[in-house]
């Protein structure tokens, strides 16, 4: 199989590993850069409400993960990965989100599952939409419950 141009040698190879099927279901989301950080905390939010267990976190641009300190408040900061990957396992389900470090969400799964990655988008998408417009800031959407 051919090695998509968005992952790098060592992606693919923990890609593969982690899946075990050459068959994976992709699907993106991207916002404006200056939102990367943002993109960041919804991406972890999202994982924490699923209640997705993280068997791992790798570095994908990078040998290691880039954790950031998010300022979520005015005097609150959370760490969130902002460049890596999350193998994530739920009930013998499997998916790999991809944070390049800029502004965009990558997420893989085997064919079976199209329709949770699809899911798992659009809530990132709202969640992400409702932080944007929040004028209590990020903190203020943490209670937020109507995409769960």
């Amino acid at each position: 199989m051919k090695i998509p141009e968005s992952l790098n040698l060592k992606s693919y190879e923990i890609i593969n590993n982690f899946l075990g099927e050459r068959s994976w279901v992709v699907e993106t989301y991207s916002s404006k850069p200056y939102y990367a950080k943002l993109l960041a905390w919804t991406v972890k939010c999202i994982i924490k409400s699923r209640g997705w267990k993280i068997m791992s976190v790798q570095g994908c641009n990078y040998d290691e993960p880039v954790i950031r300190d998010i300022q979520i408040d005015y005097t609150k900061f959370e760490s969130c990965v902002t460049d890596g990957q999350f193998l994530l396992e739920k009930n013998n389900i499997r998916l790999v989100i991809i944070l390049n470090g800029t502004n965009s969400v990558q997420i893989e799964t085997t064919e079976t599952h199209r329709r949770l990655v699809k899911a798992f988008i659009r809530a990132i998408w709202r969640l992400f939409k409702e932080a944007q417009t929040s004028t209590g800031g990020i903190n203020s959407i943490m209670t937020w419950k109507s995409l769960f």
